[in-house]
């Protein structure tokens, strides 16, 4: 970071991967850059040597009561360095798509005045504090030295660079391709043409206005949001409608979504296959008790009678548990769902 950002301030806890703070953290760095860069020793020591000298500039520096030996300092700095390079790479996606946008947002430049703006850095680690701890735009602009309303920006021009960089790939619905694989991987599965399972996440919403307290209260008395989703057995989200109010239920959520429209045009993906004598052409998700009677929803039996029953019983729900996991994971990795008018500026 560049001198126009200042000490930085600790304001906030994260989770650690390490048993080190932010401040050791940052301590460990300092130490290891002043080490490196030693023109007497340099890097060329033995590595208990290195470390030794980093430990004793890591005692020099801090001005906290912490214990650290030589070895948890290597073994951290293992785990920066992981985080760094993951992190480099994220960026480097994000210039590449500077490159072939007319107006980029990410690249550092300079105002009217000949000041270097913002830099690039400065701007996706304020747009992932708030993806992914769900914090207010407010809330790091002490940290990274950045507005409420530039953190905003920040965030929304990230969203959309995701949008057009994975949309292609990730965000879209299956061509035929993707329907071989899905219908290969049911089979092996034991469900044959299965695409995936389709099922509503109820996501509390803290913060809720006032005034739409009752519309998005759902059977639990407390604000929600809808998220529909189909996911396959790798956590492919295929299909994502995410907004309505908590009181609507899941059969609501499915007449308004458009997850079923290519079923209704008459132009999805064929489908040919055979169950017990019976040729269908339709293919089918697996679902939970809620959804209607259809031929392209398969539920469990409620009370399972026999041990063929009870074994397709077990096999649907237990399959069926992609996408709970998936939203398992979405609810992990972005806590920025738990806010939905985080990313807005007024």
């Amino acid at each position: 970071m560049d001198e126009q950002q200042g000490d930085i301030e600790f304001g906030f806890k994260r989770p650690r991967g390490g048993n080190l703070t932010i401040e050791e953290d940052v301590l460990l760095i300092q130490s290891w850059v002043s080490t490196s860069t030693n023109p007497v020793h340099g890097t060329e020591q033995s590595k208990k040597a290195y470390w030794m000298r980093i430990w004793g500039k890591s005692n020099e520096y801090k001005g906290f009561d912490t214990i650290m030996s030589h070895t948890s300092l290597a073994n951290q700095w293992g785990v920066i360095r992981k985080s760094v390079t993951q992190f480099a790479a994220n960026l480097a996606q994000v210039e590449l798509l500077n490159q072939r946008v007319s107006n980029p947002y990410f690249v550092q430049s300079r105002n009217c005045s000949g000041t270097l703006d913002l830099s690039s850095l400065q701007k996706i680690t304020v747009t992932f504090t708030m993806i992914t701890y769900g914090v207010l735009a407010d809330y790091v602009d002490e940290y990274v030295r950045i507005g409420e309303t530039t953190a905003t920006e920040s965030l929304q021009n990230f969203v959309e660079a995701v949008v057009s960089i994975y949309s292609n790939t990730y965000l879209r619905s299956p061509n035929k391709d993707d329907v071989a694989r899905l219908l290969e991987v049911g089979e092996n599965r034991s469900f044959p043409r299965m695409l995936g399972s389709i099922d509503c996440m109820h996501r509390q919403w803290k913060n809720c206005p006032a005034a739409w307290k009752d519309m998005f209260s759902s059977r639990r008395h407390e604000p929600t949001t809808i998220l529909e989703g189909v996911a396959s057995q790798d956590l492919w989200v295929w299909h994502a409608f995410f907004g309505l109010p908590g009181s609507n239920n899941d059969i609501n959520v499915l007449e308004q979504s458009s997850m079923l429209s290519e079923f209704a045009e008459g132009c999805a993906p064929p489908a040919n296959y055979s169950i017990n004598g019976h040729n269908y052409k339709m293919r089918y998700y697996l679902a939970n008790g809620i959804y209607l009677q259809w031929s392209t929803f398969v539920k469990t039996i409620s009370c399972p009678q026999g041990k063929k029953a009870k074994q397709f019983a077990a096999a649907q729900e237990s399959t069926r548990k992609d996408m709970e996991r998936a939203f398992g994971v979405l609810q992990a990795q972005f806590a920025i769902i738990c806010g939905p008018t985080h990313g807005w500026n007024r």
